[in-house]
């Protein structure tokens, strides 16, 4: 398994995946565990954002340094969030001249945690980082803002949950923790 992980490190590190069905046959190989339900839901909401993304020309990297089988999230909460993020990310990019979101799926062993950064380019540098998360807010036109509220209200009902949201010149940046 480790053998696994190491091997699509190196692909995913060396080379941006030009096309999207090779990059979903590369994702499909490494997210799918066996009978792992949160794997296989991963890889559907990655594959899809993906393929949304490559038609908006957005760059994707992705790096997956995490076994997926040994999240500690419900199978739902992870994915919709995982959605979300992604969705956020694609939307803000979609409207930079350089139009990138970094995907990073890693474990941090010494602090007991396992992280998913989505970090992205993004126009609206006036962006309330507070704010964005309270219901019906969006900084979209004719969206529900319901979305970062919705991830909110995850987090409120799990104790092991963490979400940092943070930006600079560049990138706006979403990094969400599962502590077990």
């Amino acid at each position: 398994n480790m053998d696994w992980i190491k091997l699509l490190q190196e692909i995913f590190s060396v080379c941006i995946i030009p096309l999207l069905g090779v990059l979903t046959g590369y994702l499909v190989a490494f997210l799918k565990a066996k009978g792992n339900q949160i794997a296989d839901n991963a890889d559907n909401v990655l594959a899809t954002k993906y393929h949304k993304a490559d038609q908006l020309g957005i760059k994707i990297n992705l790096e997956a340094f995490l076994n997926m089988n040994d999240l500690h999230i419900k199978i739902y909460e992870f994915t919709r969030v995982l959605g979300i993020l992604m969705d956020n990310a694609i939307e803000a990019s979609k409207e930079c001249d350089e139009k990138i979101i970094n995907v990073v799926f890693r474990k941090d062993s010494r602090r007991h945690m396992q992280l998913l950064i989505i970090e992205n380019t993004y126009t609206n540098k006036d962006v309330n980082t507070d704010k964005i998360f309270e219901k019906g807010y969006s900084t979209k036109q004719g969206n529900t803002g319901l979305g970062l509220w919705e991830v909110r209200q995850i987090l409120k009902k799990n104790n092991n949950l963490n979400l940092f949201t943070t930006k600079n010149d560049e990138f706006f940046t979403q990094q969400f923790e599962i502590f077990y």
